[in-house]
């Protein structure tokens, strides 16, 4: 599922892929109700990995999707429907688990990146096409990560962003195993993959960390620096009336290149 403007109205509207690879689509009227459209055969991507990008640059958004090797998308016509598209090679691509667009070496071009149990798969692109995929395992490797094909929710619980965590510029990636999950460590750890600028990440934190939660990764001081935020399922419970109803933290490189975490302290 993702939103976008399909139609030029100015009013963002919702498509999903459902049964046999249709398209489900619901046009804003405007007010945020939403008309649905007549399915559409088409979409033989998988919707798990669904995005709204203007492939071709027409001005129109498309409907993107990666599988077996490629970039591939349904061009969108700027009415609510779409038609005949085009694909792009994944040299060296075999992961198909959660895949993101991200800009992972700075250059201005959304990187393909691709989580999966077994590791990680970036994809670099330069404005043309996309360089051959390099890998990052995970040891050991995380079973529950890639969850029926679905995204980087798990049952309820999100478990992947992408984000600068450290204000180095460079994008990192941080992963949290909840309770319920089995990445391959004991429950209730946070694990960060420290991003080099170049595509390439390494693990450089990993701390248990109790949050039972809601958790969200993203800038709230507008410092350009993204914070850990999390609800303690707990702290809602009105026994604790004094209790903030939500932990913030942030991340800084030590004098020995390692993360380390801290609670927040909003600037001065």
């Amino acid at each position: 599922v993702d939103v976008g403007d399909l139609d030029g109205d100015g009013f963002p509207d919702l498509v999903s892929v459902g049964y046999e690879g249709h398209y489900q689509i619901g046009l804003n009227q405007g007010d945020g109700a939403l008309a649905r459209q007549p399915d559409t055969p088409g979409g033989s991507g998988s919707g798990a990995f669904l995005d709204l990008r203007d492939m071709d640059t027409d001005g129109n958004l498309d409907y993107v999707f990666a599988e077996n090797g490629a970039v591939r998308w349904e061009a969108g016509l700027g009415d609510g429907t779409f038609g005949t598209g085009g694909s792009t090679p994944l040299p060296g691509s075999t992961l198909a688990g959660i895949r993101r667009w991200v800009d992972v070496d700075g250059d201005g071009n959304d990187d393909l990146v691709a989580v999966e149990a077994s590791g990680l798969e970036v994809s670099l692109a330069d404005g043309s096409g996309y360089a051959s995929a390099t890998s990052l395992a995970f040891d050991p490797p995380m079973n529950d990560l890639f969850w029926d094909g679905a995204d980087d929710w798990l049952g309820s619980e999100r478990v992947t962003w992408f984000a600068d965590l450290t204000g180095d510029g460079h994008v990192d990636l941080l992963i949290y195993n909840g309770d319920h999950l089995d990445l391959g460590r004991p429950p209730g750890v946070l694990l960060i993959f420290a991003g080099a600028g170049d595509g390439s990440f390494a693990l450089t934190f990993e701390q248990p960390m109790k949050l039972d939660g809601p958790m969200a990764v993203g800038d709230i001081d507008g410092d350009g620096i993204a914070e850990l935020v999390a609800v303690p399922s707990g702290q809602n419970d009105p026994m604790f009336p004094d209790t903030p109803p939500w932990f913030v933290m942030q991340f800084n490189y030590a004098d020995d290149d390692r993360i380390v975490g801290e609670p927040y302290s909003p600037p001065t």
